[in-house]
């Protein structure tokens, strides 16, 4: 599977020559026909830093009739899938769905006439969803059953599909601690899971659950950019800085055991002395989190250096406005030309696609190879 899929493999080259961009947003009720929305502005972003992964907002005219207005509504399940893609030669069409998304706001603004809605990637869905005394206790048997268990609560009565990279029984030795109190959401019990099995989890454009791991080291390029004739970049800046970058982490786990009694634990790691960021060369930056248990040390620790292998990778990243590349993601690896300074290849952590206008903003992090303590 080419990185560019669903669009045509030699897209990174198209794009550079004169192309149309084409993109539609069509809302889908839980009953009734489908309803082509009349956009008139859109924007998409995809960050890894975010729950939910995926949120849009849409500008549109007010539909006509009040039944079709009284359709768009967020109360109700109501989809919204976003379609975006090239003409290339004024004939050859390169369009497909880049998101599936759940609506989750809708206003209506007089008399401009202008109907602004949000949408959402199903993680909304279970910061929505809470367990309730009578729903079954998670299981506790590897990541890919705790995900199913939560995203089935989460997306009712629809049912979710999971994508792992992971068998299944992934990670059981890590929730023997694992608990979800009644009237918590689902989206936390999957976020203190991802965590303590060092995976990551979020819901894609294709509204299937993915298990994977946060990229680390570059990988092969999904697009270049650079300045120049045949360039997409309109303009870039290279930001170093301390405020988002961390090379000590500490995770504090409290809760009460069976006799009442309040519990803590500390997950602890950090980079060591003899690393590039290690304590003794730029001193300690140190990030902090509060977070349920029960859990145990060994588990806290793990998680703890699950937290650090993305925090420090957060110091230096390039922000990039350029053509819309709607095949690019975060986790993918860009390679970057600027008109000072060496070729680079970075791993891209958000991305924001604006179809009206043609154009993106990509923020990408260093891929960093350290040791964690």
């Amino acid at each position: 599977m080419a990185l560019t899929d669903p669009f045509l493999s030699d897209v990174d080259l198209r794009i550079r020559q004169s192309v149309e961009h084409v993109y539609s947003a069509t809302a889908y009720p839980v009953s009734g026909p489908p309803i082509a929305l009349d956009v008139e502005d859109l924007s998409i972003t995809f960050d890894e830093s975010w729950s939910p992964f995926i949120q849009a907002d849409i500008t549109a005219k007010v539909p006509e009739d009040q039944a079709t207005l009284d359709a768009l509504d967020p109360r109700k399940n109501c989809r919204v899938k976003i379609s975006a893609g090239y003409v290339y030669d004024g004939k050859t069409q390169d369009v497909h769905q880049i998101a599936d998304l759940h609506l989750r706001t809708r206003e209506v603004l007089r008399p401009a006439n202008e109907l602004r809605l949000t949408a959402s990637s199903d993680e909304a869905r279970a910061q929505d969803a809470k367990r309730r005394s009578t729903d079954a206790v998670p299981p506790k048997t590897g990541i890919n059953e705790i995900v199913t268990y939560a995203a089935t609560k989460a997306v009712y009565p629809d049912v979710p599909e999971i994508v792992s990279d992971f068998p299944p029984g992934y990670g059981v030795n890590s929730f023997t601690e694992l608990a979800l109190d009644v009237s918590n959401t689902f989206d936390s019990l999957m976020t203190d899971a991802a965590g303590r099995a060092g995976v990551w989890v979020y819901a894609g454009e294709d509204r299937r659950w993915h298990i994977t791991t946060r990229a680390a080291e570059a990988g092969v390029s999904a697009h270049k950019l650079y300045t120049g004739p045949d360039g997409t970049i309109f303009d870039a800046d290279t930001a170093l800085q301390r405020e988002d970058f961390f090379n000590s982490v500490i995770l504090t786990y409290t809760w009460k055991d069976g006799a009442g009694v309040d519990q803590t634990i500390y997950g602890e790691a950090y980079v060591p002395s003899t690393g590039t960021y290690g304590v003794d060369a730029i001193g300690w930056n140190t990030y902090v989190e509060d977070r349920q248990g029960p859990i145990t040390q060994a588990q806290a620790t793990a998680a703890a250096q699950t937290v650090l292998k993305y925090k420090i990778t957060r110091g230096r990243g390039i922000r990039i406005q350029s053509l819309a590349a709607y095949w690019c993601r975060p986790g993918m690896t860009a390679t970057i030309q600027l008109p000072t300074g060496d070729l680079e290849r970075q791993i891209i952590r958000a991305v924001t696609f604006h179809p009206p206008s043609g154009s993106m903003s990509i923020t990408t992090r260093q891929p960093e190879t350290v040791s964690i303590s």
